[in-house]
């Protein structure tokens, strides 16, 4: 499927206020379907990002700026590089599928299949798409929670060529460079980008005088994307992306210490991960089919006082086909097939599912838009899973009414199944059902407000209790409300909001850590004159369960509220100046105890678009 680039104007958060402001910009979603459709057809709570957005923000990570959406929780455990992870809907990374340019990218050699969101650099990522609530219909085991899809490079479609360049500097001595380049003809496209960043960090534990040092990180990320059509209707694609980082962190194993080994603060990990996808389109007349081959590795290390003390190495490789007959503008039935090979080095087993799909959009009347999809696998370890997902979106003037309702099921991974710590052959897939109901409203002035209540139930949830992964009788659950807010001040700029209530727990009640109840996020945005911009965002996150740090003792997590700044000039067409301050207020604040955030920090870079 050929991803659209897009280049709309309005800031990230009126992105996610709903179907009539989103329509108005062609906003596309690549994702949601088995087709692109435009957001006024989605049913389901779809965010899009592209890369002016994330650019004018003024967080420093991507997973910070994720951390503003509604139903989006995220944290780190320290400097630039550690160990980052991206909640949606109160659920935690391993019920999230990640894909990177079509690439599904969830670690298959972690102890349960998830992504670190350390591993992806901020200045090579040209487009988000959020998708939140069960996907397992579309994205097959591991989507209960929901899936985001970034993109890197990426090849215009239009002849011409474009080149920009990124550099930026600033507190704890990080730099990151970023070098991007597109070009095109009629017939052939190609792009490819790279960055990278470095810092000298901050000392990661907090109340260990020997892990008092600085956490510093290295990394480089480059991405490329190709096409040829090599006829009418007919294109050929190839893309692809490395990433490679090293992280110092604190409050390691060393094994290499007598008689039975110690905790050393002299520690660092490296990972290197790579993807590559080759497809094939073809379209004609009311059909449309896609081949798809992709291929994702990933290898692990970490280190005490320079000796490798364990890791992990896996790989993924899928094959699909996927069609689709589109007989008119109100009927799009696609259909197709898929298999995928995971295997982890160290495991006993490899991991095969061979999956089967159907799914059909329907638009009876205007402004009701309707979606069927469902979807069989078949896993070597566990035999058959049927998921399905229902949805949705039915515009009344300039109100839009939205309905999901979606099954869905996680595998175990290979390491829980058959790893050397804790495994279990015995396992079976956790199972799901989530629903979710809407309301958006565009007034005439440019305001939207949006409501979207969620609710998500997992059976049979795969835990670590003692000495190893067993199965939780039970039911965990759960549940909220996302409310969204956007209004203009005057014709220059705006403010936005995002309120997220979760209420989410385990088969006993209690609440699931690392996840606060309330999470409000303000941005005000806009041009100050013609030529300078500014963008100001407010995050306070509150009531949250007692979680174990680093220094493995539970301990409270206190509310906190934290402001992060942009100021931007532009010097001449396609070339501005920038200074971004985060945690403006200088806020002392901890989302995992014992691992310390960074004080007030200070930027300054440059974008130049040739």
């Amino acid at each position: 499927m050929t991803q659209t680039r897009l280049a709309a104007s309005v800031s990230a958060f009126a992105l996610v206020l709903g179907a009539p402001a989103l329509a108005q910009d062609g906003t596309i979603s690549i994702y949601t379907y088995q087709t692109e459709v435009g957001l006024d057809a989605v049913g389901a709570t779809v965010d899009v990002l592209d890369e002016d957005q994330i650019e004018d923000l003024p967080e420093a990570s991507l997973a910070a700026v994720l951390d503003t959406l509604p139903g989006v929780s995220a944290y780190t455990n320290g400097p630039l590089g550690s160990p980052a992870s991206v909640r949606l809907r109160g659920l935690p990374d391993r019920y999230t599928s990640v894909l990177y340019n079509g690439i599904e990218i969830t670690d298959p050699s972690a102890p349960q299949n998830q992504f670190d969101w350390a591993n992806i650099l901020l200045g090579d990522v040209s487009r988000v798409e959020v998708l939140r609530g069960s996907q397992s219909a579309r994205f097959g085991a591991n989507a209960i929670g929901g899936a985001i899809a970034m993109s890197g490079a990426q090849a215009p479609d239009a002849p011409g060529t474009d080149l920009s360049i990124n550099a930026e500097a600033g507190s704890y001595t990080t730099r990151r460079t970023t070098l991007s380049f597109g070009a095109a003809t009629e017939t052939v496209g190609v792009a490819i980008s790279w960055t990278r960043a470095a810092t000298d960090g901050f000392s990661a534990i907090e109340g260990l005088a020997a892990a008092d040092d600085t956490d510093g990180f290295e990394g480089e990320q480059l991405s490329f994307d190709t096409y040829v059509n090599v006829a009418d209707g007919v294109r050929l694609g190839l893309s692809g992306f490395r990433q490679t980082g090293t992280a110092d962190y604190d409050n390691c194993y060393d094994s290499t210490i007598p008689p039975f080994g110690a905790t050393s603060h002299d520690c660092y990990s490296e990972n290197d991960s790579q993807g590559l996808r080759a497809y094939a389109e073809i379209s004609y007349g009311d059909f449309s089919h896609v081949l798809d081959m992709t291929r994702y590795d990933i290898e692990r290390g970490y280190f005490a006082n320079g000796i490798f003390q364990y890791g992990g190495e896996g790989e993924r490789k899928t094959m699909s086909y996927r069609g689709s007959w589109s007989p008119s503008e109100t009927y799009t039935l696609s259909f197709g097939l898929d298999h995928k090979e995971e295997d982890v080095t160290g495991a006993a087993n490899d991991a095969v599912v061979k999956g089967i799909f159907i799914e059909t959009l329907y638009a009876p009347i205007d402004g009701l838009d309707l979606a069927l999809s469902l979807r069989r696998d078949d896993h070597s370890a566990f035999g058959i899973y049927d998921s399905g997902r229902a949805s949705l979106s039915y515009q009344i003037g300039n109100a839009t009414l939205r309905a999901v309702a979606a099954t869905g099921f996680r595998a175990p991974s290979l390491n829980e199944l058959y790893g050397a710590f804790g495994a279990n052959p015995g396992l079976t897939p956790e199972t799901s059902r989530s629903f979710e109901l809407g309301a958006d409203y565009a007034f005439a002035n440019g305001a939207s407000i949006g409501a979207t209540l969620f609710k998500t139930e997992i059976d049979d949830l795969i835990q670590y209790v003692g000495a190893g992964y067993t199965q939780t009788n039970g039911t965990s659950k759960t549940k909220g409300v996302e409310l969204t807010a956007l209004f203009p001040l005057g014709l220059m700029a705006q403010i936005e909001g995002a309120y997220t209530y979760t209420d989410a727990v385990d088969p006993t009640g209690a609440q699931l850590a690392r996840m606060p109840k309330h999470d409000l996020s303000l941005t005000l945005s806009g041009d100050l004159t013609d030529r300078v911009s500014g963008a100001l965002t407010v995050t306070h996150k509150a009531d949250w369960a007692p979680t174990a740090g680093g220094l493995f003792v539970t301990k409270p997590v206190e509310d906190f509220t934290v402001a992060n700044a942009r100021i931007g000039y532009e010097f001449a067409p396609g070339i501005e100046g920038y200074a971004r301050i985060e945690n403006l207020f200088n806020t002392d604040y901890q989302v995992i105890p014992d691992y310390q955030t960074a004080g007030r920090s200070v930027y300054f870079g440059i974008n130049a678009d040739f």
